[in-house]
């Protein structure tokens, strides 16, 4: 399973964009992502309300992007205002090696 990532807002306002391969990713990662990343997880982190003084938080929206093309992209959006660091744990390791991947190709 392959997935698309965007992360914007913060205090500076950033956009990071990504796609990557679960299967690329170093073994423990892989492991926590492939645990983590499930729509289960992702719709609750999705359903938890916002904290309406996180003005600043950082907006995720994750694509997950089965192997299988007759299955549909399932995607979810959040914020770091909803309370779910397991999930914005992993994604934010994951785009840590997306953007490692990126600094590396030529």
């Amino acid at each position: 399973m392959k997935v698309l990532l965007r992360k914007t807002g913060g205090v500076a306002g950033l956009r990071l964009q990504g796609e990557i391969d679960l299967e690329e990713l170093p073994a423990e990662l892989k492991a926590r992502s492939k645990a983590v990343l499930q729509p289960e997880a992702l719709k609750a982190a999705q359903a938890k309300p916002q904290n309406a003084r996180m003005v600043d938080a950082q907006h995720y929206e994750v694509s997950l992007i089965p192997d299988d093309a007759s299955v549909p992209v399932d995607t979810y959006a959040f914020s770091e205002a909803q309370d779910a660091p397991e999930v914005l744990e992993v994604l934010d390791a994951v785009m840590h090696e997306v953007i490692k991947r990126k600094q590396k190709s030529p």
